[in-house]
């Protein structure tokens, strides 16, 4: 800009390049599912490892997420449905306080234990936590057999029937 003098009215755009940070670990089917444990929000301690030799369902949302509102009375039914079969739902709730969090699982009646991770960074840790909700089915392997992003009109009976088929076949579910 030489000989240009700036004014009050001038508008200055600058651009900052800085370099890329690590790459977001992803949840990956037919791999076994990273470690998984915390506080849950009634503040008893939840590890996914206590958990082999069942199917587990691992669900992450937070308060804020919109379609987390459509997902997790899906999720719910399929715990209350299932749950005596032996399928387990671990929620992880994202978000930076606890009592939203806990006012949020409230107002769904969810009776599976939520760990609670402020902003996903630390139970969270190499799931790939990048789109919400995000749906994990793990066999009773510890092998994850479904990932599940985000959450749209139809998706219920995805999830439904992927629970119902027995997790035979590994699938990965945009």
């Amino acid at each position: 800009l030489t000989g240009h003098h700036l004014g009050p009215d001038d508008l200055i755009i600058a651009l900052t390049v800085a370099p890329a940070g690590p790459a977001i670990p992803t949840v990956a089917v037919g791999a076994p599912a990273p470690a998984l444990r915390g506080v849950s929000l009634s503040g008893e301690p939840v590890d996914l490892a206590d958990l082999l030799g069942h199917v587990v369902v691992v669900d992450f949302w937070a308060s804020w997420c919109v379609p987390c509102s459509d997902e997790l009375p899906v999720v719910e039914r399929l715990h209350a449905a299932r749950a005596s079969a032996g399928l387990r739902v671990l929620g992880v709730a994202i978000d930076s306080e606890a009592r939203a969090a806990d006012q949020y699982a409230s107002s769904f009646g969810l009776t599976f234990p939520t760990l609670f991770d402020p902003d996903g960074r630390t139970a969270a840790a190499g799931w790939g936590l990048a789109t919400m909700p995000l749906v994990v089915i793990v066999d009773c392997r510890g092998v994850v057999q479904l990932v599940h992003t985000g959450f749209r009109d139809g998706d219920d009976a995805i999830l439904d029937a992927e629970v119902r088929q027995g997790w035979q076949d590994p699938k990965v579910v945009r």
